[in-house]
């Protein structure tokens, strides 16, 4: 079996970002670097993803699950980076480009749903045959009918928690 096509950048970012659309509507740069490393409370708003056994996004509100979904972390190479990020900057679609740990270049336009917590690293929509294993370049992938589902809940400053 081949690896998958890549999409985020893990550690490294993206080396561009095209046509970008905020969430509030602006164009803007997608990458920017993060630096907090607070966790999730247990009451707290927020997302967690488990990357032992079937990996799996958690949206939380007021301690409670809301949503919940498999997920695909960073292959081997590139993976998710354990922590607690912030979300820094929200896009509706975006364009992806970077390197994949291979050493070949990618570029896929019109990725969904995409909240950025981790310099390159994203929850966002990305199609795919299967979910709940490695699978990307460092982002958290959803399906994208649970990304649509879970981008309004995940604003600026919400908390990522990834192990």
């Amino acid at each position: 079996m081949g690896q998958p096509s890549q999409v985020c950048a893990s550690r490294a970012r993206p080396t561009t970002a095209h046509a970008t659309t905020r969430s509030d509507g602006a164009q803007g740069d997608a990458h920017k670097d993060s630096t907090t490393t607070t966790t999730l409370e247990k009451d707290r708003e927020g997302a967690t993803v488990t990357k032992e056994g079937t990996e799996t996004l958690q949206v939380h509100r007021n301690g409670h699950v809301v949503l919940s979904s498999p997920t695909n972390t960073g292959v081997s190479g590139a993976e998710t980076a354990s922590g607690a990020f912030p979300i820094f900057e929200r896009f509706t679609s975006t364009t992806m480009t970077g390197t994949n740990p291979d050493g070949s270049h990618y570029s896929d336009p019109g990725v969904p749903w995409v909240s950025y917590f981790n310099g390159g690293d994203a929850v966002h929509g990305f199609d795919r045959g299967s979910y709940g294993s490695p699978q990307s370049n460092g982002c958290v992938e959803l399906p994208p009918n649970m990304a649509a589902k879970a981008y309004p809940m995940l604003s600026i400053g919400t908390m990522v928690v990834v192990s």
